[in-house]
């Protein structure tokens, strides 16, 4: 936490901001390793092209909105965005069969300004996700009858 939050202090207190920052990254490494691994038993096929910018794109928008700074945060994140992602993607051909001037190119790009008008606002309104929102809303729970 003390890396995190100020690594020059943290060094000047006596901590190895070097080893610590090391730790970190390989600890990280570790866990994407693993991830891919699961991936790669599951697919049985690993190729450059399953792994697009756009997806890229819609991982950091799940950490986004679900906050930086928390994992349950970045669950939360990932549920809500697979799940609109999702809805979109079902809901997609039924509007074109149902309005014929609508194309799968339309629905297509309406994910994507969906996805750029979420991480604008999500950083503009609510820039440490919806954790910091639900961790607010306990600390007043708990003050409830009593507000300082």
């Amino acid at each position: 936490v003390a890396v995190r939050d100020d690594d020059v202090a943290a060094g000047m207190m006596g901590v190895d901001v070097a080893g610590a920052k090391s730790r970190a990254f390989v600890l990280g490494a570790f866990y994407a390793g693993i991830g891919g691994a699961l991936w790669a038993y599951q697919v049985r096929f690993v190729s450059v092209d399953q792994f697009t910018l756009f997806n890229s794109i819609w991982f950091i928008a799940m950490m986004i909105v679900g906050g930086l700074g928390s994992i349950v945060g970045a669950l939360i994140g990932t549920v809500l965005i697979r799940g609109v992602q999702e809805t979109i993607t079902s809901l997609g051909p039924d509007l074109v069969e149902r309005i014929p001037s609508l194309s799968s190119d339309l629905i297509f790009a309406s994910m994507n300004v969906f996805l750029g008008l979420i991480i604008t606002l999500f950083l503009l309104l609510e820039p440490k996700g919806l954790m910091h929102r639900w961790n607010i809303l306990k600390t007043n729970y708990r003050l409830w009858p009593f507000h300082h």
